[in-house]
């Protein structure tokens, strides 16, 4: 029964609805890693999310037991494991991708011969000057979570990095092509992501996959058409070739050209399988209106282990391992033998549910 009668909101009747009743059939076969979004925050639907989806014990007898954030925490299974970093509470430069104008012109296209690649821009948040202070508290903030990430992914040769807001992606605003998250790049070091393999987040309501030349950038995805409604994009997609992507802090020179990829406004979900080698084919599917059906959007093949030839010694080097009311850092799922890792990322999911 899809109705629960009540008031509907951040309780029993408003989760069962947008969550448990859809999610049914696979609650019943599939691990979920859920990720928190902005959508989760205290104010919001932070509550229910701490109670159904939190994977830490909380205080039963406690009214009060909504985080504002929580450090990053690792899912093991046995040839990988996922990176959790929740990146809600950000508040990004004029409300970010949800107020972004696609114009009739939309962004450019590929550019003629001669001229420069397209560098997208950056969305800087100390161009507000009324939130300095907030924004130069999640940069140390996140800082700090990443070095937690970086330490984690020690563990393991082959790393996917979940969360909500994109690293490495782009959209379009007015007619320029901008990059985002602002706040998780400006929080990243040369080698951050020298261990992660592919990025896995929502957020942005369409579907994105970015593939980097020489893999000297982790493959993003961008899996936001599970279930919300979509959000046009103006990306032409003959200009993705062409974007030679540079994010964070000067001095560490993170930057990459786009190899291939796309972006769509099409519902949707990701599947990844691994292979008998230990690489991963990962199949993007978007329903096609006109036919009424699923169909395969866009294939990415992820190799086995170490993308970059990094140092198997690295140190905590002021991060720590991140603890949290209830428990460990590493939530291990006893070296889960699956092979097969569906992702319906969106408004929501996995094995990662991406809250909205």
């Amino acid at each position: 029964m899809n109705f629960v009668p009540g008031t509907y909101g951040d309780n029993w009747y408003g989760w069962w609805a947008d969550w448990f009743y859809p999610a049914m059939n696979l609650l019943r076969t599939t691990p979920i890693i859920p990720g928190r979004g902005n959508h989760e925050i205290c104010t919001r639907g932070g509550f229910g999310f701490f109670l159904f989806m939190f994977p830490y014990d909380i205080d039963d007898g406690s009214t009060n037991y909504c985080l504002d954030n929580y450090p990053p925490y690792a899912v093991r299974f046995e040839h990988e494991q996922f990176l959790v970093m929740d990146d809600s509470i950000i508040n990004p430069l004029r409300g970010g991708v949800d107020h972004y104008m696609n114009t009739l012109e939309g962004c450019p296209g590929a550019p003629e011969d001669g001229q420069p690649l397209i560098v997208p821009k950056r969305e800087n948040r100390y161009l507000d000057p009324k939130n300095a202070e907030e924004t130069e508290e999640q940069v140390e903030l996140f800082t700090r979570w990443f070095k937690d990430i970086e330490f984690l992914s020690l563990d393991r040769e082959t790393n996917f990095y979940v969360g909500h807001r994109p690293v490495l992606g782009i959209g379009c605003n007015y007619t320029d092509v901008v990059t985002l998250d602002w706040t998780l790049q400006q929080s990243l070091t040369n080698t951050t992501f020298d261990r992660i393999s592919a990025l896995i987040t929502g957020h942005m309501h369409w579907l994105e996959v970015l593939e980097f030349e020489d893999n000297v950038l982790p493959a993003q995805m961008i899996v936001g058409n599970g279930g919300t409604m979509m959000i046009e994009n103006k990306i032409d997609q003959s200009s993705i070739f062409y974007i030679n992507l540079t994010v964070g802090k000067e001095e560490y020179g993170i930057h990459g050209r786009v190899k291939r990829g796309i972006t769509k406004s099409a519902f949707g979900y990701g599947i990844m399988e691994r292979q008998d080698d230990l690489s991963y084919e990962v199949q993007f599917k978007t329903w096609q209106a006109d036919k009424g059906s699923m169909a395969n959007q866009f294939n990415l093949t992820i190799p086995a282990g170490l993308r970059k030839n990094a140092k198997a010694d690295a140190t905590e080097d002021g991060g720590g391992q991140a603890t949290m009311p209830g428990g460990n850092v590493i939530v291990s799922s006893g070296d889960i033998q699956s092979r097969l890792l569906p992702f319906i990322v969106g408004a929501f999911f996995v094995i990662v549910y991406l809250c909205n």
